[in-house]
């Protein structure tokens, strides 16, 4: 007994430096390497979304007009002429709409159809055709003449070079700030590919379609701010929301309001639009809460542009209109649904946005994961030693009944009893 002793502690003396050594390293790395840290916690971010998605309320004021597999084979192949697209935001002006936010690019002239030419070569014979032939010649102006003086937002994308792109894009909105300017903490993008300058200057609204997905390529998190050369850019679903409620701009507070401390540590705290705040985290995104698909969130757009279509449940509401149509493949992966519509993520953006409900990591969780995480280690230090002995032991066992089972097929008559002697 007294050897095992003096074993048992020459083993826990060199044990212990190693356990020791280990330990720190692993808070040293897990303090370090903050991308790992960083994919595990989204593991987890990703579970409670599934396990919790966030509630879908029918009367929350968003809807989608979908661009679907269905409307592409009644109305026609992709992309549609900006006339039909004319048709559709004269639908929904005609529906009292509260904004109409396209999640489109337009940042090319529309294709010629067989009008435009027969308009061009002056070969129309009907005298209602002729009279539109202006907007026939050009689908373009048909189009901005519908978006003029109307709640619509198109859509802008910005790239990280300026090749071949704008430097910088007409401002709709103002924007005032509390603290530091925002440009300081939000992604820095260098190019943008706007709408035509017909189509962007009738626009009362154009935000970003950009979404800036973790390196898994699944948007968790999404800015409502980016920074073009010194010029802060709203998204689409902001820009929607700000033209929704005819406010002029918006108000960022960031750091050093106050004599808060200033630097990237800080960053921009909230933004608000019209009547509505949104925190944000230092850098401009919004985490999201994701809800489930809803059938009854969207409209399919050959409905909208039938002409006794009933769009009465579209008063007061945004719209966004936007593709889930499988060739365009406008899609972005959720921790709900790996294939979700662009369309639909702006929406429920949006939804989130306009309840005002944020999901946010509170200042002591990164000390909480470091104590727990120190925790959980010291407890397997304390274990480990005893696996060993308790494997053996069960080892021993299965040895135990091993050979008592060889023993009853040696001589069925006998029997252990209950001390386990023959």
């Amino acid at each position: 007994m007294k050897s095992w002793s003096i074993e048992t502690l020459r083993k826990w003396r060199s044990y212990v430096p190693v356990v020791a050594g280990a330990y720190i390293l692993a808070l040293a790395f897990g303090t370090l390497l903050a991308p790992l840290r960083a994919n595990l916690q989204n593991l987890v971010f990703d579970q409670y979304q599934r396990w919790r998605p966030r509630p879908y309320n029918f009367d929350q004021p968003v809807r989608i007009v979908d661009i679907d597999d269905e409307s592409i084979h009644l109305i026609g192949r992709w992309p549609w002429t900006r006339q039909t697209m004319a048709e559709l935001v004269e639908a929904l002006a005609k529906a009292n709409v509260a904004a109409i936010g396209f999640d489109v690019l337009f940042s090319e002239k529309d294709r010629l159809s067989d009008d435009t030419k027969a308009c061009a070569q002056g070969t129309v014979h009907r005298a209602d055709e002729a009279s539109h032939c202006e907007e026939r010649a050009d689908p373009d102006v048909a189009f901005a003449h519908a978006i003029a003086d109307r709640p619509v937002v198109l859509g802008v994308f910005l790239a990280p070079t300026h090749d071949g792109a704008q430097a910088s894009l007409a401002t709709k909105a103002g924007l005032s700030f509390v603290g530091d300017y925002p440009t300081e903490f939000v992604n820095h993008l260098k190019g943008a590919l706007p709408p035509i300058p017909a189509l962007a200057d009738a626009a009362s609204g154009l935000g970003f379609l950009n979404w800036l997905p973790d390196n898994d390529r699944v948007v968790r998190r999404v800015p409502l701010l980016l920074d073009l050369n010194d010029q802060i850019q709203p998204s689409l679903a902001m820009e929607t929301v700000r033209v929704a409620q005819g406010a002029t701009g918006y108000v960022v507070k960031s750091a050093g309001e106050f004599g808060q401390t200033s630097g990237k540590s800080v960053g921009v705290e909230a933004i608000k639009v019209g009547d509505v705040v949104v925190p944000v985290q230092a850098d401009g995104q919004l985490r999201v809460w994701f809800a489930n698909s809803d059938p009854r969130r969207s409209i399919p757009a050959w409905k909208v542009l039938q002409r006794d279509a009933d769009l009465s449940d579209l008063a007061g509401k945004i719209v966004f209109v936007g593709a889930s149509a499988t060739l365009l493949s406008d899609i972005v992966a959720t921790p709900l649904n790996p294939s979700t519509p662009g369309v639909e993520a702006h929406a429920q953006l949006t939804e989130q946005i306009l309840s005002g409900v944020t999901l946010q990591r509170p200042d002591w969780a990164p000390g909480a994961e470091l104590v727990v995480g120190a925790a959980l280690s010291l407890a397997v230090a304390a274990i480990l030693p005893f696996i060993p002995i308790l494997l053996d032991r069960a080892s021993q066992r299965r040895r135990r009944r091993h050979r008592l089972r060889q023993l009853e097929r040696l001589h069925p008559a006998w029997r252990p009893d209950r001390s386990g002697h023959a």
